[in-house]
């Protein structure tokens, strides 16, 4: 509880007020009562007693307020509780909700991909196709120069070992 200045009495209120809340009559400002010395009159006792009562009333009152303020915390606590549960399962919903969307959109997009339908993968498709085919006929071009190179090379040894085999045919008819 936070701390709070003392309570002064009625009358120092009075005296630290100085004039400036008088008691009007009619529209008149009476006049405080200066007496002699310590008599108390009626009216000043009667007010120490009323202001006694509403002490101990305060003090009462401010019990039964901290018991509610802990009635209340714990009602508002649990409440709390209940709402952030509910966020928390309309949250988890949502999400849920969320993700099977999307995979009906994948589901959908890919259907459309395996039939040719999706433009966005088409025009791609398209050109990685027409890469391909040129890249088949260039392939095709560099097999069959190379068929060639190896035929050549097939033919120029053999022409090779039938000059080496007459050359040696030559030489051995002319020594016998």
């Amino acid at each position: 509880m936070p701390a709070q200045p003392p309570e002064r009495e009625p009358e120092e209120e009075m005296e630290a007020d100085g004039e400036s809340q008088l008691p009007e009559t009619n529209g008149e400002v009476e006049e405080p009562k200066r007496g002699g010395g310590g008599e108390e009159t009626m009216e000043e006792s009667t007010e120490e007693r009323e202001s006694d009562m509403e002490e101990s009333e305060e003090e009462e009152e401010e019990e039964e307020s901290s018991e509610m303020d802990d009635e209340d915390c714990e009602r508002r606590r649990g409440e709390c509780l209940d709402e952030m549960m509910d966020l928390e399962k309309q949250f988890q919903e949502l999400k849920e909700k969320l993700f099977r969307e999307r995979l009906n959109q994948a589901k959908v997009k890919l259907d459309e991909v395996l039939i040719g339908r999706a433009g966005e993968y088409r025009e791609p498709l398209a050109a990685l196709q027409t890469s391909m085919q040129i890249q088949t006929r260039v392939a095709g071009v560099y097999r069959e120069l190379c068929l060639q190179v190896i035929k050549h090379k097939h033919e120029c040894e053999v022409q090779g070992a039938r000059q080496h085999l007459e050359v040696i045919n030559t030489h051995t008819l002319s020594l016998s």
